[in-house]
């Protein structure tokens, strides 16, 4: 690698190369959002996150991944269009991804989820005007979830009431 500030070589610099994913906030039509409790093998432990997913099919948008996650990983979907919040670069010191973060309002449960191999996860439903506690209590602790919610904040509030 080389450094692009004083163009020295660095050798032994590790980084992972990663496609693309998409992170999406689930509201149901109710105003609670859809979390996931899901196992993340390299920590050993579970933790409250929302849905996300790699952008590893041909031809598909972020948009395309964030709902295409969000049923799969939820059971939940919604026929409003969904709104783009930003992008987050999850760790860019040592992995190239970039994650597009979405707000989906309206959702309601319309099946089964239908889970990768080697996931364990179930959605769990929250009031929005939780989100704070579970935050501040470090019951939300992943990262890619919490820059999403970050991004979502003022839009967030007008359920919280």
């Amino acid at each position: 690698v080389r450094v692009p500030r004083n163009q020295k070589v660095i050798d032994d610099y590790v980084y992972i190369d990663v496609c693309d994913g998409s992170i999406v906030i689930p509201i149901t039509e109710d105003g609670n959002i859809v979390l996931l409790r899901q196992y993340k093998y390299a920590a050993n432990d579970s933790f409250l996150v929302l849905p996300v997913g790699l952008n590893d099919k041909v031809n598909e948008t972020p948009e395309d991944v964030a709902r295409r996650e969000l049923q799969e990983e939820t059971g939940y979907v919604t026929k409003k269009p969904i709104t783009f919040l930003g992008e987050v670069f999850p760790l860019p010191n040592n992995i190239t991804q970039k994650t597009s973060v979405y707000l989906a309002e309206g959702c309601y449960k319309s099946g089964a989820i239908n889970l990768d191999d080697g996931e364990e996860l179930e959605a769990v439903l929250f009031p929005l005007s939780e989100l704070e506690s579970l935050i501040f209590s470090h019951a939300i602790t992943e990262s890619l979830s919490l820059a999403a919610i970050l991004l979502a904040g003022n839009v967030l509030k007008k359920y919280a009431r």
